[in-house]
């Protein structure tokens, strides 16, 4: 018999954001009447409240219904403080979508347009933005995709246009601007380039004009005009602002995580609803790899990995610790030319001189790779195999301080590209033969 489950915590959540309509009504569906997609009560009149009834031996369902319709659905693990809830418009379509565990944000939040096509998807864990946030055209293009970490903005921020060109490029440290601040006009013209440091302006912020020549250098220093050219010769930054723009000018990959794939259709949300009901595991950010429910809360986070064996998203201290062992990276080398790959990279990602140093505990000639041993890499990931879907970093420095090169294994261009030092990515070692 089908009955209604209360429940203490994520009820009172569910009730209390309610759309400033009171909630009295606490009623078993089977007293309900269903018709044109509108709820109705024994007195035939638009219902408003709470129903629900048990979906199955794992699994209770809520309605919250405000006039009939239902605007809010959410699907509880029995005895575990897990749910998924589906969010709706007046007009009955979806209009977001998100897990919660320990009544905290946790994995993929999907955001939807108002005829229903995915425009935004982001990541959390322990109710913290915690990985990519990317955002949608109407088209299925990518109108903004971000890096987070604990809340915080971390590495290349990106903008764009409709057409695909880029209107913008940053770069974060812990939630600040840190790095060169690119803006581009159409076709991927260099506009503007301004250097931060801590969240203020510091360095030389260049204008130009549309034959790419500098028409205005300012020099700041924490956010302080210090000078003003107004008819420079020539750039300060000739050459990071050529890989730069080469790198902008690339081509964006198509997402490679169902999770995060835009314009889903109903049979593909209904998959991802139905993997939550089979549990006990959640889909959640980075890899897109399943998730046990027992390391949501506890442990070391580590870069996922698509090939990766392990269903964890979290290690223990002990699991991590073997996981480090120079026998267990290593493996069984893989020759690619002229050098060897290990064949696991490390668990967790690093600044680049930590993981510099990382390198060099496998033992004599491991080392991170040049940047083009990495675009090698990259080239042959698939045969190589145990890449995680983000970015390593390469032993290449920049021409500018605190800057070296890295490869996006994801979402970037196809080519390396500049990074801050500080920004954690992958690490993957290579040994020359």
């Amino acid at each position: 018999m089908k009955k209604i489950l209360i429940l203490p915590l994520l009820l009172i959540t569910f009730i209390s954001s309610a759309q400033n309509t009171p909630v009295t009504q606490k009623i078993d569906i089977k007293t309900l009447s269903l018709s044109e997609g509108k709820y109705y009560d024994t007195n035939a009149k638009l219902f408003n409240g709470i129903t629900g009834y048990l979906l199955n031996q794992d699994d209770s369902v809520l309605l919250q219904v405000r006039n009939g319709i239902v605007t809010r659905k959410m699907i509880k693990k029995i005895g575990k403080n897990e749910a998924y809830i589906e969010y709706f418009r007046e007009n009955g379509v979806i209009d977001r979508s998100r897990f919660f565990v320990n009544n905290k944000f946790e994995g993929i939040a999907k955001f939807y347009s108002d005829n229903g096509k995915v425009e935004r998807v982001a990541n959390y864990h322990e109710g913290k933005r915690q990985g990519s946030d990317i955002s949608y055209f109407e088209n299925g293009k990518i109108k903004d995709k971000s890096y987070w970490i604990n809340d915080n903005l971390e590495g290349v921020s990106e903008s764009f246009r409709e057409d695909g060109t880029i209107s913008s490029r940053m770069n974060y440290r812990d939630g600040k601007l840190d790095g060169p601040f690119l803006v581009f006009l159409l076709k991927s013209v260099l506009s503007s380039v301004t250097m931060y440091k801590n969240g203020e302006k510091n360095g030389v912020e260049e204008i130009y004009d549309h034959n790419g020549k500098v028409s205005r250098a300012t020099s700041y220093t924490s956010d302080k005009i210090i000078s003003v050219n107004k008819y420079p010769t020539k750039s300060v930054y000739p050459n990071i602002l050529k890989s730069l723009i080469e790198e902008s000018k690339q081509p964006l990959v198509a997402e490679q995580s169902k999770s995060q794939a835009p314009n889903q259709s109903k049979e593909e949300i209904d998959k991802e609803l139905a993997e939550f009901l089979a549990g006990p595991k959640l889909i959640i950010q980075e890899s897109g790899v399943k998730v046990s429910e027992d390391k949501f809360s506890t442990g070391i986070p580590f870069v996922g990995t698509v090939d990766s064996k392990s269903d964890k998203r979290y290690y223990t201290q002990k699991e991590l610790t073997e996981l480090h062992k120079p026998a267990y990276i290593i493996g069984t080398p893989i020759k690619v030319g002229k050098f060897i790959v290990a064949q696991h990279e490390f668990p967790v990602k690093y600044i680049w001189k930590n993981a510099k140093g990382i390198c060099a505990t496998l033992g004599p000639g491991w080392r991170l790779p040049t940047k083009e041993e990495l675009y090698i890499l990259y080239q042959n990931k698939n045969k190589i195999g145990n890449f995680s879907k983000y970015g390593y970093w390469s032993s290449s420095t920049g021409n500018q301080e605190g800057v070296a090169w890295h490869q996006d294994f994801y979402l970037g261009g196809t080519k390396p590209s500049i990074a801050n030092k500080n920004s954690p990515w992958g690490v993957r070692a290579v040994k020359s033969q």
